[in-house]
């Protein structure tokens, strides 16, 4: 476990066979070492990304809201 934690990319296939099947557990840990991304957003632009939300998905939710983002991470960073 110990050389697991020092991988920076690890996945589940890294844990012991031990902590890989408790399946619950192996997705915490591989899970929490996902990078996280925080934004704080001015009161315009947060307006319209959630009616662009609320569009595209039907309702706010905190599922739809991490797919929008998703999808304009991943439509920005192809476009670069």
């Amino acid at each position: 476990m110990a050389e697991w934690l020092a991988k920076p990319k690890a996945t589940k296939e890294d844990l012991t066979p031990y902590f890989r099947n408790l399946k619950t557990l192996a997705d915490t840990l591989v899970e929490d070492r996902l990078p996280r991304i925080i934004l704080t957003l001015n009161q315009e632009l947060s307006q319209k990304f959630f009616q662009a939300v609320k569009k595209r998905y039907g309702n706010i939710t905190s599922s739809n809201v991490e797919k929008a983002a998703m999808e304009a991470i991943k439509k920005w960073t192809e476009s670069i």
